[in-house]
């Protein structure tokens, strides 16, 4: 979420310069009458989709390890061909992974991109809310509470000010701890390394099997590696200050004034320098975790799922952060899934975060009925098997919306009609418009976008989410998340 966090609204910070939390307190009668509802749900019927009947299939894992790294876009990993080695560990970790290599998040804001990843449904659901509500609605269960209804250990650390149980200067109302046994918020705004205690300490209780959800912030604004993390790509930081402190925000304030940004091509080279060392900084950490994993011997019996929520500018396309835009830049995340007894390989088909939940659902073996799942299981590709579904990923944000097929990537704004059309194969930076050459390629992605639109928004379902969505940017802005 574009300045969640910002200078200007930091909370207060301890000795060691962290910013100080609040123990997360529950309403656990709601959180087990809530609970109560979803097996109710559960027990009664069978099939995983909106229609759609799924024969439960064997599972082959008894855990699942759910990482979302928020603003970690997928063309700054050396897996997906960054030339930086930001990404050594996960690089080689994924090599004994499914790698899939056109992923798309479902907005470019941490809400509601996480509330959507959660539930498999689809992001324009969770807009129109009440001032300041960003909790995912009791009307969409979650992953861990359909879990939990089923027995698994529920456990959640987060690091992200937004994605909390319980209210933050940046979240004025929590909402996203339904069906975790434990939500772990004192690492918020701390580094992975807290993260990868906390859930150390969940393991030690040795939980029978688990589901286990850890949201990192690293990559996420401001970018300031810890002082221990020995740099390699930001060993010279050339700036002013805010640059020093690796902090965007004049750009977007600039921009969002009508004026051109305030920043050099060395400051600038600067910011995405120390991006890059957030992400390497974090990629230690990934070793860390999977060592642990090790230790424990959780390693052959856990499904891991590497996702995030959205990506970041750097100006590629006159903006900075994220928010805004459904480009590639804060769209195309990374999708990392290990399995059990699985072998690495790598998936060119366009899929989405919303297939997550399915697919965590599918290797586990469970099925569930009368829950709306607007994503489809990954794990007949993954296995090599046919899929007949049609190969696109959608993409909304404010009035934007996107479709891509793996190659080819329309853009539309739903209230001028304005469309783009690039050739991600030639043109992966999505610089050169081509909507007047590759008319067959046009057409064939009106026609996908327009009928995903009529199913999810309804005729002038466009139109009225880009208003509430600006409604929600008016929010973001008046609570200091957006210049």
């Amino acid at each position: 979420m574009t300045g969640e966090g910002g200078a200007g609204s930091a909370p207060p910070r301890d000795a060691a310069g962290w910013r100080r939390t609040a123990t997360p307190r529950y309403d656990a009668p709601a959180m087990a009458t809530r609970l109560r509802l979803v097996l109710a749900v559960a027990l009664a019927l069978g099939t995983v989709g909106c229609g759609r009947t799924q024969r439960p299939r064997p599972a082959v894992a008894e855990n699942v390890l759910l990482l979302v790294v928020d603003t970690l876009r997928a063309d700054h990993l050396g897996l997906y061909g960054y030339p930086r080695a930001t990404s050594p560990t996960l690089d080689r970790l994924a090599t004994s992974g499914v790698v899939f290599e056109q992923a798309r998040s479902q907005a470019a804001c941490t809400f509601p991109s996480v509330n959507s990843l959660l539930t498999s449904r689809q992001a324009t659901a969770f807009l129109g809310r009440a001032y300041g509500d960003f909790s995912i609605p009791s009307a969409f269960p979650t992953i861990a509470e359909l879990l939990a209804a089923r027995g698994w250990a529920t456990f959640a650390a987060s690091a992200s000010a937004v994605v909390r149980a319980t209210a933050s200067h940046v979240n004025p109302v929590g909402g996203y701890g339904a069906g975790f046994s434990r939500f772990d918020e004192t690492c918020e705004s701390r580094e992975a390394a807290c993260l990868n205690a906390r859930f150390a300490t969940f393991l030690d209780a040795q939980p029978a099997r688990f589901f286990a959800y850890l949201h990192y912030m690293d990559p996420h604004h401001p970018y300031a590696p810890p002082a221990t993390h020995p740099r390699r790509f930001a060993r010279e930081v050339v700036g002013r200050d805010w640059v020093q402190a690796g902090n965007p925000d004049p750009i977007e304030r600039a921009l969002a004034a009508g004026s051109p940004p305030d920043v050099t091509p060395a400051e600038l080279q600067s910011l995405i320098d120390l991006y890059d060392e957030e992400i390497a900084y974090w990629d230690t950490q990934l070793a860390e975790l999977f060592a642990d994993l090790a230790r424990r011997r959780l390693r052959d019996r856990t499904l891991i799922v590497l996702a995030a929520d959205h990506g970041e500018m750097f100006l590629e396309h006159g903006d900075v952060k994220h928010c805004r835009k459904v480009y590639d830049t804060v769209t195309r995340t990374p999708l990392v899934v290990w399995i059990p007894g699985g072998h690495g390989q790598r998936i060119a088909r366009a899929v989405e975060n919303l297939d997550v939940v399915p697919t965590i659902l599918d290797y586990l073996g469970v099925a569930v009925t009368g829950v709306q799942l607007d994503g489809t299981s990954l794990r007949s590709i993954a296995e090599g098997a046919p899929d007949a579904r049609s190969a696109y990923a959608y993409s909304a944000q404010d009035a934007l919306r996107s479709v891509v097929d793996g190659r080819y990537k329309m853009i539309e704004d739903v209230l001028t009609q304005r469309e783009q059309l690039f050739d991600l194969a030639d043109d992966p930076g999505e610089q050169r418009d081509r909507l007047a050459e590759l008319i067959p390629e046009r057409r064939r992605l009106e026609t996908a976008l327009a009928t995903w639109l009529a199913a999810n928004e309804g005729p002038d379902g466009g139109a009225r989410n880009a208003g509430l969505a600006a409604s929600v940017t008016r929010v973001l802005r008046s609570l200091g998340y957006v210049q």
